[in-house]
């Protein structure tokens, strides 16, 4: 919830205070989608970073930080010297705005890779944008800052009456499966899920009567709203593997740091959930292998101890050849597959023979498998305690995996595993920045292209022949892949999710169900000629889906 609205005004707040009367010394960027900004006054420093990152886009202050030597680049080089004389927030958009004596700096910070910063001078005139090329002309900005008319928001003052009277026009619509966190996102969807279920927590743990039931979610929504306006105190939440910000604490999740600074908090949650998503890939790439290399080695052991038995047969060979050297008539050749006599004991055996060769031939071709068996043999007992010595050490190393979740375990494991060295260690990280990035379960990642000559580098060139492929249905919208791990096939769930995001970014966003076709990428094609992202596709599924984001990448963030 780091572009949570309510998480930007509290940001908004602290930046005022900090940065108002402070002139700008510097503003570069030294990684993508990230612009730093230097505030100095006297001897008194401050950073402000702003992020457009499509998980960790973010907006606020940093004591500490270093301009890069190399690879930095300056950005709006007009703002440097400037004295900030005001920051503030859109009261029905996450757009912040950064006032000086001549220009206005606006930070869009929308979520699906949708956020730009975007200079202007103070008659909201476009002078350059932060993202690519700028695309806004002087009446499209105008548009997009000008007062809309905003749906119904929770305010200051607002009586208990008055939202009782707003979430009353939702209830005729209700449906027996929904819940009272589906009744207050469906009045309020400011609020986002986690306030919703936070509100929906208290609800449930007070009494109210049947007949007053409106009455008391409004008075609950209302004292929440109180509460998130007036903390003073911000949290880093924890949940399994997923870390939040919030300005409450949640039901069901961990406090992991807490701080009156919520610049410090946000600072710290982006620096735990990069870390944990880090963790995620290395675990998971580790997995994958020694689960691969563990079946190798098992599948070679059984091999070699089966052919085990090739060396207890060497017993009849031996007993079979003797006596087909004993016979007196050795040189003829027998008339079938089967040579029948007695052995040493009287009793009657049948010995398996080439018909094109006589007995003395079909016995020294006995007297070879017995020393090519015990040739083997002497190689099988050399090779397979090796082999059982690696087997207990990949079993050993995945007990390690199992049992040792923590960062520095892992790398030093990854570095055994795949004998490289911690320089290497960023291969597990696909370069994959340019594209959308949903990590979802199983180790399954969604790709989604950003616009139409992106989908295209990602269909044609990105995505292998066996990667799922969606596109919604009928409608325009970005390409999406599910990439493969190894020969595991995705879910129905895992598909589902995928669809739901390839929904999500296209025009069908706001449908309630929406078709989603899909197939594999080998079965796309590009006429040629064909306009970028246009394609045909054979072989198509199609999954209904509601277009929606994973959890903990929700776009109220």
């Amino acid at each position: 919830m780091i572009r949570h609205h309510y998480t930007l005004e509290h940001i908004v707040k602290e930046c005022r205070r900090e940065l108002v009367g402070m002139y700008i010394s510097d503003c570069f960027t030294q990684e993508k989608n990230i612009l730093m900004i230097e505030c100095t006054a006297e001897k008194h420093e401050l950073w402000l970073e702003c992020s457009l990152d499509t998980y960790n886009g973010s907006f606020f202050l940093k004591k500490d930080f270093a301009r890069a030597r190399h690879n930095a680049r300056d950005c709006f080089p007009d703002i440097v010297g400037q004295q900030i004389r005001d920051i503030k927030i859109f009261e029905h958009d996450r757009i912040i705005a950064l006032y000086t004596g001549s220009f206005i700096v606006y930070f869009l910070l929308f979520s699906g890779g949708k956020g730009n910063i975007i200079l202007c001078n103070h008659q909201n005139v476009p002078l350059s944008g932060f993202s690519a090329s700028l695309e806004f002309s002087q009446n499209s900005i105008e548009y997009l800052l000008s007062a809309k008319n905003a749906p119904f928001r929770l305010r200051e003052n607002l009586s208990v009456k008055e939202l009782e009277v707003h979430i009353s026009l939702f209830v005729s619509d209700i449906r027996i499966e929904d819940t009272i966190v589906d009744i207050i996102h469906r009045s309020l969807p400011e609020l986002g899920k986690y306030y919703s279920h936070y509100i929906k927590n208290k609800f449930e743990a007070l009494p109210y009567k049947k007949d007053s039931i409106l009455t008391s979610l409004s008075e609950q929504i209302i004292n929440t709203y109180n509460a998130i306006k007036m903390c003073e105190e911000y949290f880093c939440l924890k949940h399994d593997t997923t870390y939040i910000f919030s300005l409450l604490p949640l039901e069901g999740y961990t406090i992991v740091f807490k701080s009156n600074s919520i610049s410090e908090v946000i600072r710290r949650t982006i620096s735990l959930r990069k870390k944990a998503h880090r963790e995620q890939e290395i675990i998971h790439k580790l997995r994958t292998t020694l689960d691969k290399k563990i079946k190798k080695v098992e599948r070679t052991l059984t091999l070699l101890e089966n052919e085990n038995t090739a060396l207890q047969k060497s017993e009849y060979y031996k007993l079979w050849a003797d006596i087909l050297f004993s016979q007196e008539n050795g040189r003829v050749r027998p008339e079938g597959q089967e040579f029948i006599t007695t052995d040493w004991e009287g009793n009657s055996i049948r010995i398996p023979v080439s018909k094109e060769k006589t007995l003395i031939e079909n016995a020294e071709l006995y007297y070879v498998k017995i020393r090519n068996a015990h040739q083997s043999a002497k190689i099988r007992n050399q090779r397979i305690p090796l082999y059982k010595k690696e087997l207990a050490t990949l079993n050993q190393w995945l007990t390690t995996l199992n049992n040792s979740p923590q960062l520095d375990i892992l790398e030093e494991l990854f570095q055994k595993v795949f004998k490289t060295s911690t320089k290497k260690m960023n291969i597990i990280q696909e370069q994959t920045t340019k594209f959308r990035v949903f990590p979802l379960d199983s180790g399954f990642t969604l790709y989604v292209g950003k616009n139409a000559t992106n989908n295209d580098e990602l269909t044609m060139r990105f995505a292998k022949p066996n990667d799922l492929w969606f596109h919604a249905r009928g409608v325009s919208g970005s390409h999406a892949v599910l990439r493969q791990t190894g020969k595991e096939k995705p879910s129905k769930k895992i598909i589902e999710k995928a669809a739901a995001i390839a929904a999500y970014y296209s025009s069908a966003r706001n449908s309630s169900y929406t078709p989603v076709a899909y197939t594999e990428k080998k079965y796309i094609r590009k006429p040629k000629g064909s306009n970028p992202g246009a394609v045909i596709m054979e072989r198509e599924k199609v999954v209904m889906v509601a277009p929606s984001l994973p959890e903990g990448y929700n776009e109220k963030e």
